[in-house]
């Protein structure tokens, strides 16, 4: 199921997070999320795992609004997360944990 919904400029991207050690995530994870996506109006989807994702999802994925970030990837993203977070309960989404990633205000 979906862990996250972020939003920003009016979009809706849901975020699924994978802890697999050992295991690739397979293709029926993108095939979930994509559906949910459709269902939700979202404009895109992710799926973040600390392990690898198969070919047969990484396919499955292209020519979509799937983001696929497997573990090495996250590390890399981890240090680019702004840090100013906002609770975004007045969206109407109280059955998903969200987000909203706010602007950094200019230095003066």
């Amino acid at each position: 199921g979906v862990d996250l919904v972020l939003l920003r400029n009016g979009e809706k991207i849901l975020v699924q997070c994978k802890h697999w050690k050992a295991t690739s995530v397979g293709v029926d994870v993108a095939r979930q999320i994509f559906g949910v996506m459709a269902a939700e109006g979202a404009s895109g989807c992710v799926v973040v795992t600390s392990g690898r994702f198969t070919d047969a999802a990484l396919d499955f994925a292209k020519g979509r609004n799937i983001d696929l970030i497997d573990g090495p990837k996250l590390f890399a993203l981890m240090e680019t997360v702004p840090q100013d977070l906002q609770p975004c309960e007045s969206e109407g989404l109280s059955e998903f944990p969200c987000v909203r990633l706010i602007e950094p205000s200019p230095v003066s």
